[in-house]
């Protein structure tokens, strides 16, 4: 959620966090994460969550084979590790939906790339609509001189944040401009990207 009141579930609605495969563990039969949130600890999310090994049974159980054993796990994620959009080998790419630059002058990354990974920035223009249709429509044009993905420095490697750069210099002259980015995917996950 962006605004903690409209909510959707990312990732395929796999579990974010899963019981013990192994029968007796600790962690068997539930687990109960703390709401308070992770915790930031350099490039990593910590996670602190409570696990059971049975159902739930009162202490005073008259079968000792039904008392609870529990314990305290941590689960570790890397920074902005929630989900990722991932390649095989044969490659992908994702066009983003139209963003007005509004600060920075980079474009930074989160990603774990065993090939490659390369970025061009796409002009958006505008085009007159009929009158049955909205009062304009944004068409996604061509990759601006300088900003190609040929004009795209190669990232690779696993980076937390990677700069990525390019031919035609700073993104500044997009401040205030509608842009799209393209991301060409090589063998990898891409987590996040962010400008600044």
């Amino acid at each position: 959620s962006r605004d903690g009141e409209h909510w959707w579930r990312a990732g395929g609605r796999q579990s974010f966090l899963t019981i013990s495969n192994t029968v007796g563990a600790w962690d068997a039969f539930l687990l109960d994460i703390n709401t308070a949130g992770p915790i930031p600890m350099d490039d990593e999310l910590w996670f602190y969550y409570g696990g059971r090994e049975r159902h739930h049974v009162p202490e005073n159980t008259t079968f000792p084979e039904d008392r609870q054993r529990g314990g305290i796990g941590l689960g570790i994620l890397r920074r902005d590790g929630f989900v990722s959009l991932d390649a095989g080998t044969e490659g992908g790419r994702m066009t983003t939906k139209p963003i007005r630059f509004e600060q920075g002058s980079s474009l930074h990354v989160n990603a774990e790339i065993k090939g490659d990974l390369t970025v061009e920035v796409l002009e958006i223009t505008e085009q007159d609509a009929p009158p049955t249709e909205p009062a304009w429509r944004l068409n996604l044009g061509d990759p601006f001189d300088g900003f190609t993905r040929a004009d795209c420095q190669i990232i690779t490697g696993d980076n937390l944040d990677a700069v990525i750069g390019f031919a035609g210099g700073s993104l500044d002259r997009f401040q205030g401009k509608l842009i799209a980015f393209r991301f060409h995917l090589n063998h990898g996950s891409l987590y996040s990207f962010w400008m600044e």
